[in-house]
């Protein structure tokens, strides 16, 4: 899997070794200390998204450490996540020409990373949609909304009101869901 939760998984797996090598004790034995880790984890991920540095906090039996990390070592920590994700989005792309394609939306809070802006920028040669992650969700929504209207009544072509529409490209929009991780889009040859 690669979500949010894998990155997670890897700064609540380093802190905890940090923590188990200087005070002999393992804070993923004890339940609470093992959700406070998972919670401090995920919040020093998202403090990392926008600065160059975070502290995870691990506590167990009353002995708190704030272990720091810097977001070059985080990137170093979660690159084979990275490389898997490149290897998924090289796929996905493959039989996909990016030509003529103006804007690359990302959804989910894992998008907020700037290693996977980068990765998207590096793979398909486009900026990726670096606005709110919530108003991305809603504007997959909204073009999925089109994108079923424009089937119901047969139109062509799906676009922004405001956008010219092409009858050579067809949008197509997979059902929205909090695990979906891309839209996948056909010219007018289904390709």
């Amino acid at each position: 899997r690669l979500g949010g939760d894998a990155w997670d998984a890897v700064l609540f797996e380093h802190a905890a070794r940090r923590f188990q090598d200087q005070h002999h004790q393992d804070p993923r034995a004890d339940p609470a200390s093992y959700l406070a880790l998972l919670e401090s984890a995920r919040a020093a991920k998202e403090q990392l998204s926008a600065n160059d540095t975070a502290s995870i906090v691990v506590s167990l039996e009353g002995t708190v450490e704030e272990v720091p990390i810097r977001r070059a070592e985080f990137e170093q920590l979660t690159a084979p996540l990275v490389a898997r994700t490149r290897a998924v989005l090289e796929r996905a792309v493959a039989d996909v020409s990016t030509e003529g394609l103006r804007h690359l939306v990302l959804s989910g809070g894992g998008t907020r990373m700037p290693q996977i802006g980068h990765l998207v920028r590096d793979v398909t040669g486009i900026e990726p949609d670096t606005g709110d992650p919530v108003m991305r969700i809603a504007r997959g929504a909204a073009l999925y909304g089109a994108s079923r209207l424009a089937r119901w009544l047969s139109l062509p072509t799906v676009g922004a009101p405001d956008e010219e529409k092409s009858p050579d490209i067809a949008l197509y929009v997979g059902p929205v869901s909090p695990r979906v991780y891309g839209i996948p889009i056909e010219n007018a040859e289904g390709r």
